[in-house]
């Protein structure tokens, strides 16, 4: 009982002081969130550029649907920020274990009590030094079958530049936190951050589908709709998606 009455305080509170400091922090430019109703659950299935995507989207998302925002955030992040991710009712995520770790099915448990969704198929941020998405994992269509919830597509770009966090610590950087530790404090509040929202996508012709079954069918048809569905996140967040694309064609 203590726990949850904690739980929601800590959500009262982020709502009021820290979801509304973000956004006045930062410089966002945002589209399409009228496509977003607030009397509906979704599943938001966004690109990932580093730490402030998690917090710009529950910061936008919350005050907008007036609903509890689960992230479905991979266990790295869900460690670092344990005290708060905890409070949050965050789920860890094992990216390389096939159903999330558990994941998929706490996802969906949240879904069903009324709870918003987030999750990001590509389970890391590195792929934005490249320029381009990296290929998902298929949780994020799992969890929409699960639920029998529709995903909003969300596509984000800027982020990684208006805080830099997690990148100077990725060695893709030659150790750059190593020749400059306050790096990973370094924000830039003037840099735009474009997040757009796009149209909803259902998947009820599949709900009856037993994704318990290991076939090759299966597996073909959820790597199949996890590319439609990152080919539209790679368009919103002006980044492309080259993995998998013989399943599209």
């Amino acid at each position: 009982m203590i726990s949850l009455v904690a739980k929601q305080l800590v959500h009262r509170i982020s709502r009021r002081t820290i979801f509304p400091l973000v956004r006045k922090l930062f410089n966002f430019n945002i589209k399409g969130l009228e496509r977003v109703q607030p009397g509906k659950t979704y599943i938001f299935a966004a690109n990932h550029q580093g730490a402030l995507d998690l917090l710009a989207l529950s910061a936008i998302i919350v005050p907008h649907t007036n609903r509890h925002l689960s992230i479905l955030t991979h266990r790295n992040w869900y460690y670092l920020f344990y005290p708060l991710f905890r409070r949050w009712k965050a789920v860890k995520v094992n990216p390389s274990n096939e159903g999330g770790g558990g994941a998929i099915e706490k996802g969906a448990e949240l879904l069903n009590k009324g709870h918003n969704a987030l999750i990001f198929p590509e389970a890391s941020e590195v792929g934005v030094l490249r320029n381009e998405l990296l290929r998902a994992f298929t949780g994020v269509i799992r969890l929409a079958i699960l639920s029998k919830k529709t995903i909003i597509p969300v596509g984000i770009k800027g982020s990684h530049r208006a805080w830099k966090f997690p990148h100077p610590i990725l060695p893709q950087l030659n150790n750059q936190l190593l020749k400059d530790p306050l790096s990973l404090f370094y924000f830039n509040f003037s840099h735009l951050v474009q997040i757009t929202f796009g149209e909803e996508i259902s998947f009820s012709r599949y709900y009856a589908i037993d994704l318990n079954k290991k076939t090759e069918k299966n597996r073909k048809l959820l790597r199949r709709l996890v590319t439609e569905l990152m080919v539209k996140i790679g368009k919103l967040a002006g980044q492309p998606y080259k993995h998998d694309l013989q399943y599209i064609k």
